[in-house]
């Protein structure tokens, strides 16, 4: 059985029989129980030669036109010997009609062989003695810009408005909404706003990154001066935008039919608006039931 030795960078060695379409498997170096017996000094330079343009000439190409230029004397010599037994007014016929065919086609086989020995033999040498010259080169890349982080899937949830009439400071519970995340990724909330038809009535902050399926609570206890935060539950609209103003959901509702129209009804001070089920957006009112709180 021999083997040959294909590869010595893994810890080990990987055999190879002729036959084996597949390595064997990797020898670990320790099992290895061997010496070298003999070794050619220089021998595998000479077989990395014989592959060059210039050895495959020397070795393969010229000993094969020789080999065919014999041939074709020797066929000559033995059509010359042929002559004795065709008769002499066939023969000169022959010589009259065609005096030398072999001749032409013999130089024609020559050429061809020799053309393109020296086609492919030139085409070699010069693929190795080109050289480029590269200097005060500048290599740059074009700006990409990166693609916007994912906003979809991201909704409000929950409006919870404050108790008391609207200017109203005192209140037995915190106004708040709810954001909640849909889709099936972490989503970053920073820089995105809230606001009402007022304008913006809070901001999130850096950390506020939104897990899939967890919702974001903002409470708006002190984020304005004006009652309600902002909300009136007689008429008003809640939009949530995202860093780059974009409109990612609104709501409105009592007198309000900017958003929705018709808009979320039987809001009242203490209400609290939900969306039901938390996932459904049909980007109507009748995504949203109203529930009465109580207030004191």
């Amino acid at each position: 059985v021999r083997r040959y030795m294909i590869d010595n960078k893994v810890p080990g060695f990987v055999t190879k029989g002729d036959a084996n379409k597949s390595p064997d498997v990797p020898i670990p170096a320790g099992l290895i129980k061997g010496r070298a017996i003999w070794h050619a000094p220089h021998l595998g330079q000479a077989m990395n030669w014989v592959k060059t343009p210039i050895g495959l000439a020397l070795l393969i190409y010229i000993p094969a036109l020789v080999v065919v230029t014999d041939e074709l004397k020797r066929l000559a010599a033995y059509y010359k010997s042929r002559e004795g037994y065709i008769s002499p007014l066939l023969l000169a016929r022959r010589r009259k009609q065609a005096p030398s065919r072999l001749l032409p086609s013999v130089i024609i086989a020559v050429s061809v062989l020799v053309g393109a020995l020296l086609w492919r033999a030139g085409a070699a040498l010069a693929a190795l003695q080109s050289t480029v010259t590269l200097s005060n080169n500048v290599l740059a890349t074009a700006g990409v810009t990166p693609p916007p982080p994912p906003t979809g899937g991201i909704l409000l949830v929950d409006v919870q408005l404050r108790c008391g009439t609207e200017n109203t400071a005192t209140t037995n519970a915190d106004p708040y909404i709810q954001i909640y995340n849909n889709s099936a990724q972490t989503v970053s909330l920073a820089g995105w706003t809230v606001q009402d038809n007022n304008g913006v009535i809070a901001t999130l902050p850096a950390d506020a990154d939104l897990a899939p399926g967890h919702r974001w609570t903002l409470n708006l206890t002190g984020l304005s001066t004006t009652g309600n935060q902002g909300l009136q539950y007689a008429g008003d609209r809640l939009t949530l935008l995202n860093a780059s103003n974009q409109n990612i959901d609104s709501l409105s509702w009592s007198a309000d039919t900017s958003i929705f129209n018709p808009s979320v009804q039987s809001m009242q001070a203490g209400s609290d608006a939900a969306r039901t089920p938390q996932t459904t957006d049909t980007n109507t009112a009748a995504d949203w039931q109203v529930a009465q709180r109580g207030c004191p």
